[in-house]
């Protein structure tokens, strides 16, 4: 099968989740056996074949690709899940579209990138195309409802998302120059410290909340630092940004590991969470016990007593949570234990690719 990616999200280091997610999922297509190109201003990376936005370019996309696949995103000035000329090819050659929805239209008034009434300008865009679109790849349940019953798509798929267990896992040496001051167990948190619903500032309510309690243990936090976060507890060290290739020695330092979120932040604006975030799955691979929100996607991918804990907003139940992993190694290994067992079986990339690939078998049939 040979699939080209419209302006796909790729970086030279792959921080974000969109970067990894495109990452890993063509890397596992390729295994597969799949051709792959990428469509998009300039050419960024040599292992797709490329095709400009001219004119000569995208009739030779259209004649070379087998489905075009689309990542709907939020955000940017140019709307990227249909560029003009590409319409027009679509409709003279009639090569089936897909796309892939990770986020709402929505997340940019989340983001204060623009107003409701621009959201609805484009997801209007987005419902003049849907009835053309062969799949829409949703990566959590929510978004699948957002796809079909505002956006119009007929046929959505809920595909999960997965996690490189070949990469991180229990084999994986542990790092020992963090240059932690503090005893006992590591709770980790990743993320890119920007984005208003990441829950870093809970994390640092939580370090208070130990340290007023006299629960031992260190939080170790990677990602970037929020702006106008001046101070942590002393309890917390902030490692700041890494490449996602190292991040498996890091993830080998922890005892437990933190997926919280601030849904705040989207209730704020009327909205409901969506996320299926990485780290969760990476969580999983890692063989961690998972401290989670129990909201959406990650309610429903971590078992709560079995592969880890699942709690609300409010610090004093979390840090509960905490205390107690922290207080039974036992517990926490056999969470840790389950919830690896769970990212081989099912949340893996290889099951996305597959998933992919078989929805995409059937649409070509």
């Amino acid at each position: 099968m040979k699939i080209t990616f419209l302006r796909p999200p790729i970086a030279s280091v792959a921080l974000g989740g969109g970067n990894v997610h495109f990452k890993e999922l063509t890397r596992y297509l390729r295994k597969a056996g799949h051709q792959l190109a990428i469509c998009d201003s300039e050419r960024v990376s040599s292992e797709f074949a490329f095709f400009s936005y001219s004119l000569f370019d995208l009739v030779k996309l259209v004649l070379w690709s087998d489905c075009i696949y689309l990542r709907i995103r939020p955000t940017g000035s140019i709307p990227a899940w249909e560029p003009a000329k590409l319409r027009i090819l679509r409709k003279l050659f009639r090569k089936p579209i897909v796309w892939e929805v990770n986020a709402p239209v929505y997340e940019g008034v989340i983001l204060e990138k623009y107003d409701k009434l621009e959201s609805a300008r484009r997801e209007e865009l987005l419902k003049m195309e849907a009835p053309h679109v062969k799949a829409a790849f949703c990566v959590s349940s929510e978004l699948k409802q957002y796809a079909t019953h505002v956006l119009g798509v007929a046929n959505a798929i809920y595909v999960p998302n997965g996690s490189d267990c070949e990469k991180i896992g229990p084999h994986v040496e542990r790092l020992s120059n963090l240059g932690l001051a503090e005893s006992g167990p590591i709770l980790f948190w990743m993320g890119s410290g920007v984005l208003p619903w990441e829950g870093d500032g809970i994390v640092a309510e939580l370090a208070q909340e130990m340290l007023d309690n006299d629960i031992p243990g260190t939080i170790v936090m990677v990602g970037n630092k929020r702006d106008g976060v001046k101070t942590l507890p002393r309890n917390i060290v902030h490692l700041g940004p890494i490449p996602h290739v190292e991040l498996p020695k890091y993830l080998a330092t922890a005892d437990i590991c933190l997926a919280l979120y601030d849904v705040e932040a989207y209730r704020r604006h009327g909205y409901e969470f969506y996320n299926s975030p990485l780290k969760l799955y990476e969580y999983m691979a890692a063989g961690k016990a998972i401290i989670g929100t129990n909201v959406g996607e990650i309610a429903r991918t971590i078992e709560d007593q079995r592969t880890g804990y699942l709690v609300g907003i409010h610090v004093r139940e979390i840090a509960a949570a905490a205390e107690e992993l922290i207080n039974d190694k036992d517990k926490r290994d056999a969470m840790g234990k389950a919830a690896r067992e769970k990212a081989l079986e099912f949340y893996n990339w290889s099951r996305v690719a597959r998933q992919t690939s078989d929805a995409l078998g059937l649409i070509l049939d």
